[in-house]
């Protein structure tokens, strides 16, 4: 098989990792309040002690010896493993837990019998033994282990089930023959096992696949806003704030609406940097970008064009654009920003142009920031218009 096929194989497994142990351990009952059970290996060797201590006195009343003293020495083991529970050994504890699993599926079908129905029980239980192991990459020997465990167990299981028992093992009786009985209640039981257990599956990967559902949404949201606005103020970024240039265009173009754009700085950020420190340069953002938008009208978009400038797209070109600009910049004036204990106070420079000065939206960005340059050699603190405007 090639390494990409098995990285395949690998990426299968590690996707639905301890999501059966982490039912059957108790991690859904956190109403009843058993806080210890919601460890996976704890509950794990938990269920193994108690399990194979029910089962002990039950081999040994209709006399399976071999299944007496499997079940009894399993039950020791595991209740060694609880005293000495360490996450140091986590690895070791859980693989010897997945092949006890298939041991013991191997070990009740060959001495009870193919038609003893255990068969159809380790049938059901061997593909959810994947779903018990750690994903790291060290894990993967482990994998390859169980994997192979997993298939040997498999084949060995059908082979009886579907063989003569007589033929494929000698020297044992099945269970119809001997205990008629047993073979009944066993049945009762097994079916009812089987179907709970299959039903189990059933919901604990329905549980699964709506919750990686949503885990899978919410990280394609976190990953649109980290692709598609600053980090810092929130605000949308070059990337996402073109969409609004090219919705704007094609108003234009077939409404007859114009649009403005402004670009804005701050002025003598470098020397607040440089003063104060790069975390009071970040606070000045932040404020500015704050104040800004409670003063910006509808239909009006923000972006961080790049350092400290930013870029406002508004809907129409009237006078009414140069009120708010000038609104924003008088209100920004007034602020005192309070950086450790010292007092901070910033202005703005603005260009302003509209989609009446040039004939696509990459020239009225040009005219604007033309306004920007002038505004920013000639005083700062302004709102400079395009005479396009």
């Amino acid at each position: 098989m090639s390494r990409s096929a098995l990285k395949t194989v690998y990426s299968f497994f590690l996707r639905e990792q301890r999501v059966i142990i982490e039912f059957v351990s108790g991690a859904k009952l956190k109403h009843l309040k058993l806080f210890f059970l919601r460890n996976t290996e704890f509950g794990l060797y938990l269920m193994g002690f108690f399990g194979h201590a029910f089962f002990t006195p039950f081999f040994r009343h209709y006399g399976f010896r071999t299944l007496f003293v499997y079940n009894f020495v399993m039950a020791l083991i595991y209740g060694i493993f609880l005293l000495l529970y360490s996450t140091k050994y986590r690895n070791f504890f859980i693989t010897f837990s997945c092949m006890e699993v298939l041991l013991n599926s191997m070990v009740i079908t060959t001495v009870t019998g193919a038609d003893f129905g255990t068969a159809l029980f380790s049938v059901c239980i061997v593909p959810s033994l994947f779903f018990f192991s750690h994903t790291s990459k060290d894990s993967h020997k482990y994998y390859i282990f169980l994997s192979i465990a997993a298939a040997i167990c498999t084949l060995l299981v059908i082979l009886q089930q579907f063989a003569r028992p007589d033929s494929f093992i000698k020297n044992y009786l099945t269970a119809v023959t001997v205990y008629k009985s047993l073979y009944r209640f066993h049945t009762i039981l097994s079916t009812v096992s089987t179907s709970f257990f299959i039903i189990c599956l059933c919901a604990v990967t329905r549980i699964k696949l709506k919750r990686s559902s949503y885990k899978t949404r919410r990280r394609e949201q976190e990953l649109y806003n980290m692709a598609n606005h600053d980090q810092l103020t929130g605000l949308m970024n070059r990337r996402r704030i073109l969409y609004f240039f090219e919705e704007f265009e094609r108003q234009k173009n077939e409404k007859g609406i114009d649009y403005s754009i402004c670009i804005f700085d701050i002025d003598d950020f470098k020397a607040v940097n440089d003063t104060y420190g790069h975390y009071a340069g970040d606070i000045v953002l932040k404020k500015v970008t704050s104040l800004v938008q409670t003063l910006m009208p509808a239909n009006s978009h923000i972006a961080r064009w790049g350092g400290e400038e930013f870029l406002i797209i508004f809907n129409g070109a009237s006078p009414q654009v140069y009120y708010d600009l000038e609104n924003m910049r008088l209100a920004v004036q007034k602020e005192t920003i309070n950086f450790e204990g010292k007092e901070i106070k910033i202005t703005l420079t603005f260009g302003l142009s509209s989609s009446r000065a040039a004939i696509n939206y990459d020239r009225v960005i040009t005219d604007a920031d033309t306004m920007l340059m002038y505004g920013k050699q000639h005083g700062k603190n302004q709102v400079c218009v395009s005479k396009k405007f």
